[in-house]
């Protein structure tokens, strides 16, 4: 630098030299983390570019792709303390959504001014995911449906997903966010909603029942849980007339009736020489016939009508077929006097 003459006698004069290193660059950073969680990626860091004083972006690449560009506008007060010229909004993070499975995770910071973009760090990652599994628990025939049970996770979601019970072929369709301790204990990461349970028709025969989780996330396709076996029994109504009087002029009988797909009460009709009544619900205790049927002891019924005209009371009595197939049953006719 020199001083120059302008004024007067005299000639200009050099006042000295000095080096000056003024800032500047390509991006200096750091990957600090990158994690896999369920169906996705996480990346956080800091960068700083020599050339400004403002917040860079930074690009994700996973497995050689570009994925996102992050604004490293995030509070670092640590990487303020160690350029302090900067400023402590230097710091980024971000998600990716991915598949499962092994990823290269790569991030670089995007150069301003001198320089050129600059590689922060690479990152092997495991992510959660894959296919949906599961198991079809149960299916059993039970209160005239055949009732299903089991459980379904996606690895690629937290969220309960759909499943699909066919039935012969034909599809009935339930949802898996039913509470399931057992499976929130094996898998904490995807919580205890994933329980589906439900009720399919249950005509007599043999039937066929196959589960399928149905993929919600990532593509992998529906997967299926398994299928079982059930044999529904026709299902015509039984029962008998224990008892049948007349007591003080009046018709009395008793007895039970079943329909052994319910066990909700059987409906009894009595026809007294021809003339008809109703029993709405066969559901007196009878414990005799708890053990035997499997569908509780309340299935006992009673009644009385005074006479139906005089001489000989011809009583018979059905039982209805109230649940699946079947037809109503006569259960016996008596003729009292």
């Amino acid at each position: 630098m020199g001083a120059v003459n302008s004024i007067g006698p005299g000639s200009s004069a050099s006042l000295g030299c000095r080096t000056v290193a003024l800032p500047g660059g390509s991006p200096i950073g750091v990957v600090d983390t990158a994690a896999g969680g369920i169906g996705s990626l996480s990346v956080t860091g800091w960068v700083v570019d020599p050339d400004t004083a403002a917040a860079i972006d930074v690009h994700v690449y996973v497995d050689g792709v570009g994925r996102i560009a992050l604004r490293a506008d995030g509070a670092r007060n640590d990487v303020a303390a160690g350029f302090p010229g900067y400023g402590a909004t230097r710091g980024y993070s971000g998600n990716v959504t991915v598949r499962g499975g092994t990823h290269s995770v790569c991030v670089y910071g995007i150069n301003v001014g001198v320089g050129t973009n600059v590689l922060l760090g690479c990152r092997n990652v495991q992510v959660n995911g894959g296919a949906p599994f599961g198991a079809l628990d149960t299916a059993t025939l039970s209160n005239g449906a055949i009732q299903v049970t089991g459980w379904a996770v996606d690895p690629d979601t937290a969220a309960s997903i759909p499943v699909h019970v066919y039935l012969d072929g034909q599809g009935f369709a339930f949802m898996a966010d039913g509470n399931r301790p057992d499976i929130a204990g094996g898998l904490p990461a995807y919580g205890a909603a994933h329980g589906f349970s439900g009720a399919l028709p249950a005509p007599d025969g043999t039937h066929s029942i196959c589960a399928y989780a149905i993929d919600t996330v990532g593509g992998d396709g529906n997967r299926l849980l398994g299928c079982k076996t059930v044999n529904v029994p026709l299902g015509n109504p039984v029962g008998s007339i224990d008892g049948a009087s007349i007591v003080n002029g009046n018709v009395t009988l008793n007895g039970w009736a079943i329909d052994p797909n319910t066990s909700s009460p059987d409906i009894v009709d009595v026809y007294v020489n021809g003339y008809g009544f109703r029993i709405p619900a066969a559901s007196e205790s009878r414990p005799d016939l708890g053990n035997p049927w499997g569908l509780g002891s309340g299935h006992g019924w009673s009644f009385s009508t005074p006479r139906i005209g005089n001489g000989n009371q011809r009583v018979c009595v059905y039982a209805l077929n109230v649940a699946g197939s079947g037809s109503h049953q006569l259960l016996g006719c008596r003729d009292l006097s």
